[in-house]
């Protein structure tokens, strides 16, 4: 409710889609039909609760010893919830005395009649997936980096590669990655991952070169990095098929003419940067077999391990209006802020997908957040946070200012295929701004 009043205060439109919660672990068992905000694990069949008592039945037991998450079958306690007030359930709580029965006489069968494993077959089936991220030291990649990292039973061999420094910060967070020096423009130093990692089973291009300004000035820069021809090229060397490019797009490929665009809409870029990502998506939907092309809007969020020199639009706007300045504001500039989170949860469903079972995959994808605001009203969703003095934030036309780059006007996206493709619905803007400024101020 109080998420509610805020948005209807900042009058921020919401798009019209059917919310579908998540949360973002239990996204990577894709075989799981349905997931909630706060469970680790959500069961076929009703559990009980501390008040009540909700017997499962036969049926439902099958399905929950099928539930892709377990392994083996637990004899400890399982954690349903950190949120939730349920307390814990033991496995053999949620099975009838027959089906516990039949589990212990097969168990018994099992060990009298075991086959033997090679010693070659036990260590294939040891063989971790290997994932890639290029451009680990960005904002998008670093967030990446700490996502993959924190998945329970380390599933993932993660690597990534850096262009200039190797921040030290980075590397005591995460000793044990791989990190390669890499210069995208002429693809010298993929063959050390060749022979170091291997061919990866999934490869995130968070690489780019994202400032629209630098990219009017340099277009000749803007489409040797932001194209990844020697990414693509190097894949191109392994025999197998078998490596997934998620590739990082952007809204402004839209010409901003409209409200909420589609992916099927024309892509009409009005400055340097949207036309490199244009010429991005054609490129590796042409020479991969298999990928998926995320459009993403503005992405925000908490600081990284090791700060990115850009500015973040959330602290940024903090830091002005908590000094008491004034500050003007475009009132007619509309995006579909992302929470970083969101899209970190959104590669890892990807990632997850293709290594259990999908054969092919070529996708395009709008990755915004639900809400289309101003630039006005993300400062009004700061203020209203911290409270500040709104009377600080003016609005002016972005047609008055001259930013030495043009800027399309509204570029706000259309998410169905999003939530209907992976079951996500991406937070709420005044949503996460509060959980940016808490883990801000945490920090």
């Amino acid at each position: 409710m109080r998420t509610q009043e805020a948005e209807s205060k900042l009058g921020i439109d919401r798009v019209p889609i059917r919310l579908v919660h998540s949360c973002a672990w239990s996204l990577l068992c894709p075989l799981q039909p349905s997931v909630s905000l706060t469970s680790v694990f959500t069961f076929p069949g009703r559990i009980r609760n501390s008040g009540s008592d909700c017997p499962l039945n036969e049926n439902e037991n099958k399905n929950f010893v099928s539930y892709p998450c377990l392994k083996k079958l637990p004899t400890e306690p399982v954690h349903l919830s950190k949120a939730d007030n349920l307390r814990t359930v033991s496995y053999r709580e949620l099975l009838p005395c027959s089906e516990i029965s039949r589990q212990t006489q097969q168990k018994k069968n099992s060990l009298l009649n075991a086959p033997t494993i090679s010693r070659e077959r036990d260590t294939e089936k040891m063989v971790k997936k290997r994932v890639l991220v290029v451009g680990g030291t960005g904002y998008l990649g670093q967030h990446l980096l700490q996502g993959f990292s924190e998945i329970q039973g380390d599933p993932f061999d993660l690597a990534f590669t850096y262009h200039s420094n190797l921040p030290q910060a980075l590397l005591d967070a995460f000793p044990y990655l791989l990190a390669f020096h890499v210069d995208l423009k002429t693809g010298q130093g993929f063959e050390a991952i060749s022979q170091t990692f291997g061919q990866p089973d999934v490869v995130v291009n968070c690489a780019a070169l994202s400032a629209p300004r630098a990219c009017e000035m340099d277009p000749s820069a803007a489409t040797s990095i932001n194209v990844p021809s020697s990414l693509v090229t190097w894949l191109s060397n392994f025999k197998e098929t078998s490596t997934l490019l998620i590739q990082l797009s952007t809204d402004q490929v839209y010409e901003g003419v409209k409200s909420f665009y589609k992916e099927e809409d024309e892509t009409v870029p009005v400055n340097v940067y949207g036309e490199s990502k244009v010429a991005a998506e054609k490129y590796v939907s042409e020479k991969c077999l298999n990928f998926a092309i995320l459009r993403s809007s503005i992405i925000f969020g908490p600081q990284t391990i090791s700060p990115v020199p850009k500015s973040l639009p959330i602290q940024w706007i903090d830091g002005v209006l908590s000094k008491g300045e004034k500050m003007e504001f475009f009132h007619d500039e509309f995006r579909c802020p992302v929470y970083v989170k969101d899209v970190v949860t959104i590669i890892q469903v990807l990632t997850s997908r293709w290594m259990s079972d999908a054969k092919q995959m070529q996708l395009l994808l709008n990755v915004g957040g639900p809400d289309r605001v101003s630039r006005l009203q993300m400062a009004e969703a700061v203020a209203h946070i911290r409270g500040y003095d709104t009377s600080l934030i003016k609005p002016v036309s972005a047609s008055l200012v001259d930013r030495g780059v043009k800027s399309p006007s509204d570029i706000s996206m259309n998410i169905d295929k999003l939530v209907q493709t992976l079951n996500i619905s991406p937070i709420s803007f005044i949503d996460g701004v509060r959980l940016t400024l808490t883990t801000e101020a945490k920090s």
